[in-house]
Order: C-alpha cells, then sequence, then structure tokens
C-alpha cells in the first residue's frame, strides 16, 4: 500500500504513469461489471446481468405488494 509520503516522493513521470494504470483497472472493474455478494459467495456479473437481476427484483416485489393487497382487499385485513 502506497501512503501519501510515497506518493510526493514520485516523479511527475511515474505519477502519470500511475495514474494511467489506476484508470485502466478502474475502466476493467466496471467493464467486467457489478460484483454481488451473494449468501457470502462474491461474483462478478456484467452491467446487463446485474440490471436484469435487480429489474427481476423490482417485479417480484411489486407482484408480492400487489398480491397483499388483493388478500387485504378480500379479507378486509
Amino acid at each position: 500500500m502506497m501512503t501519501g509520503i510515497d506518493l510526493k516522493m514520485k516523479s511527475s513521470k511515474e505519477l502519470r504513469t500511475l495514474r494511467t494504470l489506476i484508470r485502466k483497472e478502474l475502466d476493467f472493474r466496471a467493464d467486467i461489471g457489478q460484483e454481488l455478494e451473494d449468501g457470502g459467495i462474491k461474483e462478478w456479473v456484467s452491467a446487463a446481468e446485474y440490471s436484469a437481476r435487480i429489474q427481476k427484483e423490482k417485479e417480484k416485489k411489486e407482484r408480492n405488494k400487489r398480491e397483499d393487497e388483493y388478500i387485504r382487499r378480500i379479507y378486509d385485513v
């Protein structure tokens, strides 16, 4: 791990190289996708897959909400 002092001791050329490497790594991680934690197991999925999972969760919550409201109306709970 690099400290602030380590950074101050670097030349401009080294800092630019470091900045480039960091940007490449961040871009790589963004391209790979979002990291999800599923039961303690970490997995990498594409952004499209992540969006699809989130959409399915939203639809499931909405469906459950409608079903609960329907049951409440039927039984006046």
